[in-house]
């Protein structure tokens, strides 16, 4: 609020600071980021970033519960896209969707408005939505949207989101992460979510079952994602040994 009484009533808040006010994980940082129409020159200070723009319209400030005006999630994540790297943005794409902010198909028609402005931030947004065309609905947890991105940094491909696998016996499950290339499917809960010896032997019948269809399944929970590369590395080693069957 301070920010934006600094640097008038226009003024939004935007970027990491307008994620933070939507609840965007891993949007900590330093400065207070605040977007004004470029026709201003407001007044600086040291610990606020000020983004001036020819493209502000009204439609695109929010008010959130607290009374702060901050960019609306459509033009927020364009910003974001603008000014987070690959890995960084498209986990935060992901949690807006999650958290039903945004939606591929307004995003869609959101990126063709921006691109005839000649905005940055297209690019990387187009690369999110080409990334997601064929999933039906974002990531179910944080832990997904993270360990997605550790495999990408071993060097794997990009895995598929909620894939369905047809058991024997007629049931369809889906995994979380899959590479069906080499049937193989992962599956990264939190351990609260898998805990007890009831839910243990569920897993373990499913993955038998998934066994039967030519799947190996990997589980991770909280703990052994706490060291990602580690977890990440033991699926790369899999993939590759299983696309030599």
């Amino acid at each position: 609020m301070a920010a934006l009484l600094y640097i008038g009533e226009d003024a939004a808040l935007t970027t990491q600071t307008g994620g933070s006010v939507y609840g965007l994980r891993r949007m900590k940082h330093p400065l207070v980021h605040v977007i004004v129409s470029e026709v201003r020159k407001p007044r600086a200070a040291d610990w606020i970033r000020v983004h001036r723009t020819s493209w502000l319209d009204e439609g695109d400030i929010a008010i959130s519960p607290d009374g702060l005006r901050v960019l609306a999630p459509l033009r927020l994540l364009f910003e974001l896209a603008a000014v987070l790297p690959g890995s960084r943005f498209f986990d935060a794409a992901e949690d807006m969707w999650h958290k039903g902010l945004v939606a591929p198909t307004y995003a869609r028609d959101f990126l063709q408005a921006a691109r005839r402005r000649g905005r940055t931030g297209v690019a990387r947004l187009e690369e999110w939505l080409e990334r997601i065309a064929d999933q039906p609905s974002p990531m179910m947890s944080g832990l997904e949207t993270s360990f997605s991105t550790a495999l990408e940094r071993a060097g794997l491909p990009i895995p598929a989101r909620q894939f369905p696998i047809l058991l024997l016996n007629g049931i369809e499950i889906h995994y979380d992460l899959a590479y069906p290339d080499a049937k193989l499917g992962l599956e990264p809960g939190h351990s609260w979510w898998h805990g007890g010896d009831a839910r243990a032997r569920a897993d373990n019948d499913r993955d038998a079952w998934c066994a039967e269809v030519g799947w190996q399944t990997m589980r991770f929970d909280e703990v052994q994602l706490r060291n990602e590369e580690v977890c990440a590395r033991t699926v790369r080693n899999a993939y590759f040994a299983r696309l030599k069957f």
